[in-house]
């Protein structure tokens, strides 16, 4: 029967599990994190025989002479200093005498690449059983000091054994937790190596057994615990990288440490040049600062050199509005333009106050002159009275209270009262006997006691007698119009048929009424009534029509 079941293929489970004696929870992590195909690789490789390799001990041999020497032996395919041979070493003379000793390629791959030199302070602090220790003070060409820990006396007794064995003395065992701190070496290693406890799935394939226990789920916390105390005795730590992978796969622990000078110089290569531009970039500041600081203080200083000259009243200096720029010229320009006009102001209010003087002693001088004829005039009223003519005593009469009426201080009237002096006016040239005169008033009565400046019709009709009245004709007319024009403005209109004005006299008299100068000596004239009107009124259009040139 048994003969028949060897020649008889079974055909295999599709099962990898059953197919290859793996739990189904180590399947199910190896398909999650690498798929079927490597999987499947990986669960045969577990159950193949582990191959044999070799670490040659340059202390006490060479590869060379090991590979004529141990039969079946061959160079690494990829590890130097390497040999792989089949079956067991341990009776070999090679490896009594210290030439080899056994370690898996990844184990001393690791220590290969942790930039372990001769001279240096190593620990290696999960050491047991002593391979990575090994190849460290192998690297380190037996220099240097090593301190190999474990938490397990036997299995340091174990190291010290193949440290012996192999030559190796700068070896120091130490029974010490790898998670608990030794404040003597805090900050005194160069290199650390731990080989931290993990789940095993590595090393299946030496140890097939691992595959049915369980790890223990406080892995990843006690190589946490692990590194992070570690971490605290490195003095320079090259590039280390460790790393474990629990069975349930939900776990990862990775350590990445850096060269603490070399992180300093890398982070801190491009400082000198740094410093070295913010240097020159602050001297430029400052330059520049001063050269512009020092041409806007000059700009200063000029604008308040400027001011200081314009309030000692020299009001017509001008601020060089070309030597400044920006805001600074802004400023100048608004110097300059309030300067002229302060300069205008005092101007018209020099003038102001000459002509105001003039005005009071016009005033004054009007005062007394018709205050002297009026006495003088009553005076010879009376002689005329008592001599028996009583016309022209009523002239004389109405001519002295005209003259006494300039006397009223009264700057303003009402037009009842303006057209009454008015008409006591037409009766000094107008005789109750003769018809050689109509006067027509058209005023609106709600506009008799409305105030309008004193003497102000006056002088147009007395311009109307010396100009315009015909004393031999029967037909001058003289109308006088008061009427509303518009909600705030009075039109007063006077209207005669004299004898006319042609178009150059009335330039003429447009041109005199807008002159400034008061060379004229009329003191009622047509430009005196224009300046009242203007002073009390405001400016205003030509007042003066000419409608007919015979007329």
């Amino acid at each position: 029967m048994r003969n028949l079941l060897r020649a008889m293929p079974l055909p295999l489970p599709d099962d990898l599990s059953l197919r290859y004696s793996h739990p189904e929870p180590i399947v199910r992590l190896f398909l999650a994190q690498f798929g079927r195909e490597e999987t499947e690789r990986i669960l045969q490789t577990d159950n193949e025989a582990p191959q044999t390799v070799l670490q040659v001990n340059p202390l006490r041999g060479n590869a060379a002479a090991l590979l004529e020497e141990l039969p079946g032996a061959q160079a690494h395919p990829w590890l130097p200093g390497c040999l792989t041979v089949s079956g067991p070493v341990e009776q070999t003379a090679a490896f009594r005498e210290g030439r080899v000793y056994v370690q898996d390629a990844a184990a001393h791959l690791a220590v290969a690449v942790s930039g372990i030199e001769p001279g240096m302070r190593v620990l290696d602090c999960c050491a047991a059983p002593g391979g990575k220790s090994f190849a460290a003070a192998l690297q380190m060409q037996n220099r240097g000091t090593l301190y190999s820990c474990d938490i397990h006396p036997h299995r340091l007794d174990l190291i010290e054994r193949g440290a012996e064995r192999l030559g190796i003395s700068i070896l120091e065992t130490h029974l010490q937790d790898a998670s608990q701190p030794v404040p003597a070496w805090r900050g005194a290693m160069d290199v650390v190596l731990a080989d931290v406890p993990c789940s095993g799935l590595g090393v299946i394939r030496k140890k097939p057994d691992i595959r049915y226990h369980e790890p223990s789920a406080e892995l990843p916390a006690l190589q946490r615990a692990i590194l992070a105390q570690q971490n605290r005795g490195l003095r320079s730590i090259l590039g280390t990288l460790d790393y474990a992978l629990p069975p349930s796969g939900k776990h990862y622990v990775i350590s990445f440490h850096v060269d603490k000078v070399s992180l300093y110089l890398k982070s801190n290569q491009y400082t000198p040049f740094i410093v070295t531009g913010g240097l020159i970039l602050s001297l430029c500041a400052v330059f520049f600062y001063s050269l512009f600081s020092s041409r806007i203080f000059k700009q200063v200083q000029s604008i308040k050199s400027g001011l200081e000259k314009i309030g000692d009243n020299n009001l017509h200096y001008r601020l060089p509005e070309a030597a400044y720029s920006g805001e600074l010229g802004s400023i100048s320009r608004s110097i300059n333009k309030m300067s002229s006009k302060l300069e205008t102001l005092i101007e018209n209010e020099y003038l102001y106050q000459l002509r105001q003087k003039e005005a009071e002693l016009a005033e004054l001088q009007a005062k007394f002159d018709p205050h002297f004829l009026y006495n003088s005039l009553e005076i010879i009223r009376g002689r005329v009275y008592d001599s028996g003519d009583t016309e022209t005593a009523d002239v004389i009469k109405k001519l002295s209270q005209l003259f006494r009426s300039f006397i009223n201080k009264k700057r303003f009237v009402t037009i009842q009262d303006e057209l009454a002096f008015c008409s006591s006016y037409f009766s000094l040239f107008h005789s109750p006997s003769s018809d050689n005169l109509q006067v027509v008033y058209d005023v609106d009565s709600s506009l008799l006691f409305c105030g309008i400046i004193r003497n102000l019709l006056q002088p147009v009709i007395e311009n109307y007698f010396v100009h315009g009245f015909d004393p031999s004709s029967s037909q001058n007319h003289i109308i006088i119009r008061c009427a509303e024009n518009g909600p705030e403005y009075i039109k007063i209109t006077i209207i005669d048929d004299g004898f006319g004005i042609n178009a150059n006299r009335l330039e003429e008299i447009r041109a005199a009424m807008n002159a400034s100068d008061d060379s004229g000596k009329q003191s009622y004239g047509l430009k005196n009534l224009a300046r009242r009107i203007q002073l009390f009124y405001g400016p205003a259009p030509d007042r003066c029509q000419r409608h007919r040139a015979d007329k």
